[in-house]
């Protein structure tokens, strides 16, 4: 599993046969977190198709990360928000819990940081698949409440025809 995570790190490949509707991916992910307390609230005004590899990477880090945090801060609330329209693609990721030290924040996306719950990888990974995939990650809160967004960076999403 460790030289899997490596492996991608030095290559993250963008493949378009991998692509699932956005729509159908959100029904996915809140089944797989179904028992796991955590809020989800979803706006897709346009379902278009995502990188079902780059979303489920970085989804299931943020999420895990969140559960994680809960279990040293008991009652810390977590939200996933989801939004598609004319202005593209957001996936965040919300807990009520303690901010990320300033010196880790900084280095999130960028190296591979210590952590005391995995190899430190997870993040950095995700940011990287998710550039080669023409979308950013992000730390867009960092105080009693932490956030992350998934965003499209400036490119312009598939629509799915038909709907899902």
């Amino acid at each position: 599993r460790l030289q899997l995570a490596l492996d991608k790190l030095q290559a993250p490949r963008r493949n378009d046969a991998d692509e699932v509707p956005l729509a159908h991916w959100w029904h996915g992910l809140r089944e797989r977190y179904a028992s796991a307390d955590i809020d989800f609230e979803a706006g897709i005004e346009d379902d278009v198709w995502i990188p079902e590899e780059v979303f489920d990477t970085v989804a299931e880090n943020l999420l895990e990360n969140a559960r994680y945090k809960r279990l040293s801060e008991p009652g810390i609330r977590i939200r996933a928000r989801l939004r598609s329209d004319a202005s593209g693609v957001r996936l965040e990721v919300h807990d009520s819990g303690s901010p990320i030290p300033a010196r880790t924040a900084a280095l999130l996306f960028e190296s591979v940081v210590e952590s005391r719950t995995g190899l430190g990888i997870g993040l950095h990974q995700a940011s990287r698949a998710a550039r080669a995939h023409g979308y950013r990650l992000s730390l867009t809160e960092n105080r009693r409440g932490v956030g992350f967004e998934l965003s499209s960076a400036g490119s312009e999403p598939k629509p799915v025809r038909g709907g899902s």
